[in-house]
């Protein structure tokens, strides 16, 4: 189910409306607000002008409060017919702060979450119901068993490598063109869909490295479809992928942002700017998919944990190969390779990276990915490091 709210203006004292009209220049507004309402969660999207500070109270009553921004005097509450939210109130108070402040009428035994993502920046709160709000329990017996029994593979694992770390060589690629369907991805001024470009250029990657004598060469999506974050890293897995490529178009509000970066995954990001990437990517995840959970512990799984460290290690190798090829092939400025929580790299069980070809909100940099000639060198690029690995 989805709902759309507009904010619209309802009369005021004359003293908070001048006040209003005279802060207006100096903080961001807001658009609108879209409610999302699935079985066990209700997300509620807030568009800004611009970033705010934000408080989460978990209540009673749950509360988000957006300080520092312009809300023009409002009071408005909605029903919803589905999810842990039965209803939620949005409204600005008469006072001198500038804050707006939404109220959720939920269920007992959920948990807010909110973080700001996007360009222009959007405010993503989501009230998980009490099956998926997060619960702190103690490790059991039965999986410090498990633990200990993954860490001795491990430890035998590493015992045959000749370096201790993962051999890169590789058979078989999964490539993943970002986005799809209904989700274009970052635009540029032109309308440049960065769905399309990670489409054309995955295609052409994956017909070079067919050529290099890679044992397999698939692609996540061959048409504009749309599969989430999950699914893209599941057909990795189920494939028995030996490298996850993930493609995308880089964008930033600041329109003289430019150049190619390439990415690997990591608990903490690497820099503020690489958090700030990864937190408009994973902007794009399902609300299921933020917050789902193995059902199942099972050795298989902790061994993974243990063992998605040294895949990291060897995707940061690859990263900087693949960095250091389009710095070469492209006509951009490199941004060097960077790390942190990708959701589409987390579950995969092999080395995976993720490629930001260009800035699609630079007007530049937008007009030359949508050249044929210039996707043509990034797959060119992209294919001529990884050959080197081929098995």
């Amino acid at each position: 189910m989805r709902r759309r709210l507009c904010l619209a203006k309802l009369p005021a004292s004359a003293l908070f409306l001048s006040r209003t009209i005279r802060a207006q220049e100096e903080l961001p507004t807001v658009g609108g607000v879209d409610a999302f309402a699935l079985e066990d969660q209700t997300r509620v999207v807030i568009e800004l002008g611009g970033e705010c500070p934000f408080e989460v109270h978990q209540g009673p009553p749950a509360r988000v409060i957006l300080r520092n921004a312009l809300y023009l005097p409002v009071e408005d509450t909605r029903v919803l017919s589905a999810g842990p939210v039965r209803s939620y109130r949005i409204y600005t108070p008469t006072d001198e702060s500038f804050k707006t402040i939404l109220e959720f009428d939920a269920a007992a035994g959920s948990r807010l979450d909110a973080r700001m993502a996007g360009t222009p920046p959007r405010l993503i709160i989501d009230v998980l119901g009490p099956s998926l709000a997060p619960q702190t329990t103690s490790t059991s017996p039965e999986l410090a068993r498990l633990e200990e029994q993954a860490q001795r593979e491990m430890d035998g694992f590493r015992a045959r490598s000749a370096d201790g770390r993962l051999g890169l060589k590789i058979r078989n690629i999964v490539i993943d063109p970002g986005h799809g369907g209904h989700d274009p991805g970052a635009v540029g001024l032109k309308g440049t869909k960065e769905k399309d470009i990670t489409l054309e250029v995955g295609r052409r990657l994956a017909a070079r490295l067919d050529r290099a004598g890679f044992a397999r060469v698939s692609l996540t999506r061959t048409d504009d479809s749309y599969l989430n974050l999950s699914d893209r890293t599941a057909v990795a897995n189920q494939y028995g992928a030996d490298l996850f490529v993930s493609l995308h178009c880089n964008a930033n509000e600041n329109r003289k942002a430019v150049g190619s970066e390439t990415f690997f995954c990591s608990e903490a990001a690497s820099s503020e700017e690489a958090e700030r990437v990864a937190a408009f990517e994973n902007s794009f995840a399902e609300p299921e998919e933020l917050t789902r959970e193995e059902s199942i512990v099972d050795i298989e799984w902790v061994l993974f944990k243990l063992q998605r460290k040294l895949l990291w290690r060897d995707a940061a190798r690859l990263a900087a190969d693949i960095q250091e090829a389009l710095k070469i092939g492209i006509p951009v400025r490199s941004r060097g390779v960077h790390s942190a929580g990708f959701f589409v790299l987390k579950k995969a069980r092999m080395p995976s990276v993720l490629i930001e070809t260009a800035f699609i909100s630079n007007p530049e940099e937008e007009a030359l990915l949508g050249k044929a000639d210039a996707q043509e060198r990034l797959a060119e690029s992209i294919a001529s490091r990884l050959s080197a690995y081929a098995a």
